[in-house]
């Protein structure tokens, strides 16, 4: 008897648990277009939603990753835009790979944004004026995803993470410095002033880049 009864209570607390890991499972999106592409495991904190759900083959193993792009519902000056990525397995499930906070810059509302407004914060202040431009979200591809930004001294650059089986890591294989933003309307060679190639082990690790360290 007491054996039964503890298989029941040992079966009760297990359903107990799992009902309230599923039920602290949060998903609020922006756009109701986003919530099919969501799986189970795409879980964010509380007080923020998803804005963006990417969908490329990241790692290049020939089934469709994804990566959700999320960031607090009340955004204040110096929050942080944050990229879950996701690889898809054999069996057609997600396993959470990395959570990225450092693909795109910190945020500043619009007023605060301009050169006139000095912040309270003088650390947030430095960082702003370091800032060349705002809204550069990072673009993914098979294979990898690319990061975009304007530096004093280059211009308009963009960096290409690629997976690597090797590291089991996204790592840093090219380095582009343009005149400004590739557009329809101009060509490569046009544009294009300088490109720096990485091998796969002398690229940095994307865990290891800081956008502030190219504006300094």
């Amino acid at each position: 008897m007491k054996s039964t009864l503890l298989i029941v209570i040992l079966v009760s607390f297990q359903m107990c648990t799992i009902a309230q890991v599923a039920d602290s499972c949060y998903q609020k999106t922006q756009s109701k277009s986003d919530v099919e592409k969501l799986e189970p495991i795409m879980c964010i904190p509380n007080g923020y939603y998803i804005v963006d759900v990417y969908e490329e083959d990241l790692n290049a193993d020939g089934r469709v990753d994804k990566v959700t792009e999320w960031f607090k519902e009340k955004l204040n000056n110096g929050d942080t835009t944050f990229h879950s990525v996701y690889f898809q397995m054999r069996d057609s499930s997600f396993s959470h790979f990395a959570t990225y906070d450092n693909l795109t810059q910190l945020y500043f509302d619009l007023h605060s944004q301009s050169t006139d407004v000095m912040l309270e914060d003088s650390i947030l202040n430095e960082i702003k004026f370091k800032y060349q431009s705002y809204g550069d979200l990072p673009t993914f591809y098979n294979g990898g995803f690319s990061v975009e930004f304007y530096t004093d001294a280059a211009g308009y650059k963009r960096l290409f993470f690629e997976f690597s089986n090797g590291r089991s890591d996204f790592v840093l294989r090219k380095e582009q410095d343009w005149l400004a933003p590739q557009t329809s309307t101009w060509t490569e060679g046009e544009q294009l002033e300088e490109e720096v190639i990485y091998s796969e082990e002398e690229g940095i690790s994307v865990k290891n880049f800081k956008i502030l360290e190219y504006l300094e």
